[in-house]
């Protein structure tokens, strides 16, 4: 059913209240928060992890202290730069693998375990390039010979 034309052009309830306020919607697809900006519902889980670990005691105190927590469950103890940077990494990685499938034209296997394995196979593309030795690093330059390396070596220089 979800391929059949009219239920893809059928508009929702929040879509159409959008259009007719004058703006227009960009959702994410159903069942893939990974799309959703960058990395914002990966940021949005952290923040509740934390303020249901720490929302606790009877309900009186629990509806005094909520605001306080929900406050505080956006400091950034909470949520540092080096994890909201990995989360955004995380949901790049994820887009770059749906963008892959799309100019592939949809073709092939779109299961969780193959959107996984196709992430983890351009993890291991990015670090094999990040770990390349230096004659890889500079295109268009040769790499030194093992003389011209001793020679280096031997004048203290280290540098070819």
């Amino acid at each position: 059913m979800a391929r059949q034309p009219d239920f893809l052009a059928e508009v929702s309830a929040l879509e159409q209240l959008w259009i007719d306020t004058g703006h227009f919607l960009i959702s994410s697809p159903k069942c893939h928060p990974e799309l959703a900006g960058d990395g914002i519902e990966y940021v949005w889980g952290a923040m509740k992890r934390w303020y249901r670990k720490h929302n606790v005691g009877n309900s009186q105190q629990m509806n005094a202290n909520q605001l306080a927590l929900i406050f505080r469950s956006c400091h950034p103890g909470v949520l540092e730069i080096a994890r909201t940077r990995r989360m955004s990494r995380t949901a790049h990685e994820y887009r770059g693998v749906y963008e892959e499938w799309a100019k592939k034209g949809g073709a092939g296997e779109f299961s969780h375990s193959h959107i996984e394995a196709a992430r983890n196979a351009k993890k291991l593309q990015r670090k094999a390039k990040d770990h390349r030795g230096p004659e890889l690093a500079r295109p268009g330059v040769s790499p030194p010979s093992k003389r011209k390396l001793a020679e280096a070596e031997s004048e203290g220089g280290g540098e070819v």
